[in-house]
């Protein structure tokens, strides 16, 4: 029997972008990209290897202290580019990079991955990186001044883009998404087995991602007459003390929805409590064809299509944020179907690599 079923995709969202023309380069001067780094996890870590790896002709070095941003500075000029995420865990102030570019005019390219830019914080990690959009009454004049230098800002998502627009005046920028792999859509329902319902976890446990959710949805051990198991693929240990957990190492990309088929997997949670700007993690879940119970907030309100096995929580429309009562109800009805839209085959993902023509135009 075919897994294969009709999505009703949400119409797409428009990209906007000013000024889109390519970044040129000189052709005696092979191109160079500094990108200023101090953080080896997590979303914008692997947005840099992506980059890395998809470019290889190209010249890419970190910087993750100001000593290092000093000492390259003289290399920098109009040919050359300089990323920015953010500085978290650096020496290097904000206004150290607006002089940089100013003087050397070289090509600032902002990616945005979460509210850094619309945050207190510069150096220090805090949650404001993902909650400001709730919290935020104004913008940061540094941070202004900062993104209205940019060459592009790039959002990865109509949702970041219209959270920021909220508070800055920009023209140069340009929604699309990372990187990433080829989202090939359809719906597999593994059969139950030994009369186990295994629920997926491939996010990280943290406040943003609604841990606090995760402590009240692992008490539910049963459904009916089936034993609920929790599979967390994170090698994150936080909730592992629960009966009802089996934990693994961190998994890796390329083997990911082998091993949730592997293990049988029937559904995957991402509770988070903040909207995503992105996600990365996601992409595996779509990829994989399984049942997703999520917080219909932030990124995924775009990115997830519209489908009988994909179960949105809405959130709170004051306070934004998804109430775990909502959760539990959405996650009694997802079980409810996964026991009765058990499918026979599931059609392996293509793990094709899409790279937006957009980045090659600047990278190449």
């Amino acid at each position: 029997m075919s897994s294969w079923i009709t999505i009703k995709m949400r119409p797409k969202k428009p990209t906007y972008m000013s000024n889109p023309s390519p970044i040129q380069q000189n052709p005696v001067e092979k191109l160079k990209v500094f990108y200023i780094t101090n953080v080896l996890v997590g979303g914008s870590f692997k947005y840099i290897k992506d980059i890395i790896k998809s470019f290889p002709n190209t010249i890419f070095i970190a910087i993750t202290n100001y000593e290092e941003l000093y000492r390259y500075s003289r290399e920098f000029n109009s040919n050359h580019i300089l990323i920015l995420q953010y500085l978290i865990s650096t020496n290097i102030s904000i206004r150290n990079i607006y002089e940089l570019v100013i003087k050397t005019k070289i090509r600032l390219i902002i990616p945005i991955h979460d509210f850094y830019f619309l945050s207190q914080s510069e150096n220090e990690f805090s949650n404001d990186i993902y909650n400001t959009y709730i919290t935020q009454k104004t913008g940061i004049s540094e941070k202004q001044q900062i993104l209205n230098i940019a060459k592009y800002v790039i959002f990865p998502s109509t949702f970041v883009k219209n959270e920021f627009l909220r508070y800055y005046n920009l023209s140069n920028y340009i929604v699309l998404p990372h990187i990433d792999y080829k989202i090939q859509y359809g719906k597999y329902i593994a059969p139950i087995e030994n009369n186990a319902i295994n629920i997926g976890i491939i996010n990280i446990f943290s406040e943003c991602k609604g841990i606090e959710y995760y402590k009240e949805l692992l008490k539910i051990s049963k459904y009916g007459n089936y034993n609920l198991i929790y599979h967390i693929f994170t090698g994150d240990n936080t909730l592992s003390n629960y009966p009802n957990t089996i934990l693994y190492p961190s998994y890796d990309n390329e083997n990911i929805i082998n091993l949730l088929h592997k293990n049988n997997i029937h559904s995957l949670l991402f509770l988070n409590k903040w909207g995503e700007t992105y996600c990365y993690s996601l992409t595996h879940a779509l990829r994989s064809s399984i049942s997703i119970l999520y917080s219909n907030i932030g990124a995924f309100t775009e990115r997830i299509p519209f489908s009988e096995h994909y179960f949105p929580i809405n959130p709170d429309p004051i306070t934004k944020i998804v109430k775990i009562e909502d959760i539990i109800d959405i996650f009694f009805k997802q079980l409810e179907y996964i026991t009765t839209n058990t499918t026979d085959v599931y059609i392996p993902d293509t793990q094709n690599i899409i790279i937006p023509p957009f980045y090659s135009s600047i990278f190449l």
